[in-house]
């Protein structure tokens, strides 16, 4: 049925999931001794230095799990090539806009730990079945229209 088609073609991207954290600092030697600090006392620090140095105020820096393609570019090689539980090796750099100021750009020096990684998950058909009817029912009124016109 249509909906069964739907259902497959959204269910359709298989790619990985990573659960990651970050700490955003916007000075470049101060990330870099982050950096540094984490991979001598251990990953276990992450979350309580996320909270006191991040510019982030996501809790612990979690960004729960996401897909490459949600991450900046500049990321996704890293955290793509990254084992579980570890540190990318290096600060990534990005420009991003200023949070503070909507026209200004602002360079963060980010330092990401790679908590897990995950094939993608999508939820079961019962659990998406009413939307996927009602996009579905839409997609087909739709087209039923054009074909009135």
């Amino acid at each position: 049925t249509g909906i069964n088609a739907e259902y497959e073609k959204k269910a359709a991207p298989k790619e990985d999931e990573y659960n990651i954290s970050m700490i955003t600092v916007t000075d470049k030697k101060k990330a870099e001794g982050i950096l540094r600090d984490l991979k001598k006392s251990g990953i276990s620090k992450f979350a309580e230095v996320a909270n006191t140095e991040s510019m982030n105020k996501i809790p612990d820096g979690n960004l729960g799990y996401v897909r490459l393609g949600e991450l900046p570019e500049a990321f996704r090689d890293k955290v793509k090539n990254a084992a579980k539980a570890t540190l990318v090796p290096a600060v990534v750099e990005i420009s991003m806009p200023d949070p503070s100021e909507a026209n200004k750009k602002v360079t963060t020096y980010n330092i990401i730990l790679v908590q897990d990684k995950r094939p993608a998950t999508f939820p079961a058909f019962e659990a998406v079945k009413n939307e996927l009817k009602t996009a579905v029912g839409s997609k087909f009124a739709k087209e039923a229209i054009k074909e009135l016109e």
